[in-house]
């Protein structure tokens, strides 16, 4: 059981984390391996030679759930995971469209199209990986493009976007929670008054910290033992096996930092937004008169539909982020309970492209104004 330590994280924190890996060659099969293929490929032989050396070196214990019902819930997902991913590029590039009118300019608006951007961007970089994935078959965990785009793309770039997507939901209840406790001062707020370079900054800022993610590994080419052709694998990089400690603690710093922190946020943000509102509605309505009712009404609306999609978001984000710290902290546990953390980190990824689809349908239930700017948009299209 030595080897316990550094072996199951990369099957489950592999699509969208930062890949608290090993440099123990008995696991390099199983982290070679694409999500596609962890995700699609029902016992091929790629999986079978992977898991079977797996097996052999560190007794991984099968636990609550077994291989089978693990590949039969993947099969069974799958549509799921199909339909969820066209529908959250769908939605998310409808909002981004509607965010962008000249109709929807303000604050809020800026936070909303940068969310909504962050998300595409995310739903987009998992559409090119598992095409890439599909279009190579069994030569993708070997192939160079292939590997390229995942751990480049899809690790490092789409888990810096994902995370974005936290902070920008965060700064996003901040500035309903300052239009709500600080009315008259609203406007005089940094947060409200440079929402663009704070969305940049706060993106500039997660893409760089996690920087240190490519350079946990490279891609190593090695002859084909079948054919002439040369196959790619990832190996640690010197710098990563020198100084192991050092990136894991930069990997749990960005957990907190990029991961804790915001999502945290949002739900104090959103407690006082809910008790700021039943204390100050009252005082509002009385302070703008017959004029301000209405706007007040408006105001009152956006803050709704903020606070239930920011609590959808944190709600759907809990899955793939509880996996996430398990990997770090719980090591003996994922290799018992091996394949229950696999199903888990599926239904993590399938909670996340629902986040992704509810925020629209939320805006579209709560808010007049996005349903008016939709209705606009699509029927200016409808009579083109």
């Amino acid at each position: 059981m030595a080897s316990i330590n550094f072996s199951v994280t990369p099957l489950f924190e592999m699509s969208t984390d930062d890949w608290n890996s090993t440099n123990n060659e008995s696991v390099w099969p199983l982290f070679e391996m694409s999500t596609v293929e962890l995700n699609s490929a029902n016992n091929d032989s790629v999986w079978s030679e992977a898991t079977t050396r797996l097996t052999d070196q560190s007794s991984v214990d099968q636990g609550l759930v077994s291989p089978e019902s693990y590949f039969s819930f993947l099969d069974n997902s799958r549509y799921f995971m199909y339909s969820l991913t066209f529908l959250a590029f769908l939605f998310c590039g409808f909002g981004v469209v509607i965010y962008s009118t000249k109709r929807m300019r303000s604050p809020t608006s800026i936070y909303l199209l940068a969310v909504n951007l962050t998300e595409l961007a995310n739903v987009v970089i998992n559409m090119v990986t598992e095409t890439t994935g599909i279009t190579y078959g069994d030569k993708a965990s070997y192939s160079l493009i292939h590997q390229s785009i995942y751990f480049y793309l899809n690790v490092y770039l789409g888990t810096s976007v994902r995370r974005t997507t936290f902070w920008l939901s965060c700064l996003l209840s901040a500035e309903r929670c300052i239009a709500v406790c600080y009315p008259l001062k609203f406007k005089y707020f940094k947060l409200v008054r440079y929402p663009v370079v704070t969305a940049i900054t706060v993106t500039l800022s997660s893409v760089l910290f996690h920087i240190f993610v490519p350079l946990k590994y490279f891609l190593s080419p090695f002859p084909s033992k079948n054919s002439n052709a040369t196959l790619w694998k990832l190996q640690p990089t010197e710098s990563f096996v020198r100084d192991r400690a050092a990136y894991e603690a930069m990997s749990i710093a960005s957990k907190v930092l990029f991961v804790v922190l915001p999502l945290l946020g949002c739900l104090i943000f959103n407690f006082i937004i809910v008790v700021a509102l039943r204390v100050h509605t009252k005082t509002r309505v009385a302070m703008t008169g017959s004029v301000g009712i209405k706007a007040n009404n408006n105001d009152r609306k956006t803050t709704i539909t903020v606070l239930a999609s920011t609590f959808v978001l944190v709600i759907m984000a809990l899955p793939s982020n509880i996996t996430s710290f398990i990997a770090n902290v719980a090591e003996e546990l994922q290799m018992k309970e091996l394949y229950f953390f696999l199903v888990f980190r599926r239904i993590g990824t399938l909670c996340e492209l629902v986040s992704n689809c509810v925020g629209f349908i939320v805006y579209m239930t709560l808010s007049a104004e996005f349903r008016k700017t939709f209705s606009h948009i699509f029927c200016s299209c409808r009579s083109k």
